[in-house]
């Protein structure tokens, strides 16, 4: 598949059908988004890694996708992306971050090992041209393992996990769809300077709730979290949620707007009389 991949987007870049293509590059044992503007430096790219290709840059508070476009208006760009990365383009391409009618998305499935690694329910995109589709796992289990609890004690489990947050905000700083321009959870009313751990996790809340219709389930912030606080479970609770009683699934249809933003969109108007 990858020899397929590279030989493709070569060709793309040669007839010039795209300014560049942006993926995944190995180079010295390490992985790393990277904008390909030349064929000859295709041998780099890479597949298949739980590197994701949409982060927002900070302090820059971009992301790469979105800074090319700022710099290059109209050029057309290729992007390789897994199911969860296309479905983060989709998120922030309706929360204004970026313009999908200028992108050339191409699409490579996950394999079934790489799916339940991360609890995938979608392991393959929707521009599908590279790979087989699979079948995501059930996370009926794995959500079960907390909704199944009491109160008291999944109030325990939370504090326990918690408890071991050392505020370094890689679970932030990973996530493909937090693209605010400022965190509010880093001012020391919400998260004092110098308190390990909080004594309340208000950042965590605060990021849960604002992320509820727009997580792509990619386990991005697990990866990050070097305290191995299971972030992604409640997360999938929270996205079923969403999806139970609000009916919507975060990147499925770029035309479809994120519940939770179309509400504070029509309380504005309500507000200002449009």
């Amino acid at each position: 598949m990858l020899t397929e991949i590279r030989k493709h987007c070569a060709d793309l870049l040669t007839r010039k059908q795209v300014a560049a293509v942006y993926g995944l590059r190995e180079r010295d044992g390490h992985t790393a988004p990277y904008l390909f503007t030349r064929a000859e430096d295709l041998d780099g790219l890479t597949v298949g890694t739980k590197v994701p290709v949409t982060f927002t840059l900070r302090p820059a508070k971009k992301n790469i996708i979105s800074a090319f476009q700022e710099k290059c208006p109209g050029q057309k760009i290729a992007v390789l992306v897994r199911g969860c990365d296309e479905r983060g383009l989709y998120e922030v391409a309706k929360r204004g971050q970026i313009q999908v009618a200028d992108l050339a998305i191409i699409g490579y499935a996950c394999d079934a090992d790489q799916a339940r690694a991360c609890h995938c329910p979608r392991p393959h995109p929707q521009n599908l041209k590279f790979g087989e589709k699979v079948q995501g796992p059930s996370n009926e289990a794995f959500i079960a393992k907390i909704v199944n609890m009491s109160v008291a004690e999944r109030e325990a489990f939370w504090r326990a996990q918690f408890s071991k947050c050392i505020k370094c905000y890689g679970c932030r700083n990973s996530c493909p769809v937090c693209i605010c321009k400022e965190c509010w959870m880093e001012n020391d009313a919400f998260s004092p300077t110098g308190w390990l751990p909080p004594d309340f996790p208000m950042f965590h809340f605060v990021h849960f709730y604002h992320l509820s219709d727009s997580c792509i389930e990619c386990g991005a912030c697990v990866d990050a979290c070097p305290m191995d606080i299971p972030l992604n479970l409640i997360r999938k609770v929270l996205s079923k949620k969403v999806q139970e009683e609000l009916f919507y699934t975060a990147g499925q249809d770029p035309e479809e707007k994120p519940p939770l933003a179309s509400r504070e969109e029509a309380k504005e108007r309500l507000e200002k009389g449009i």
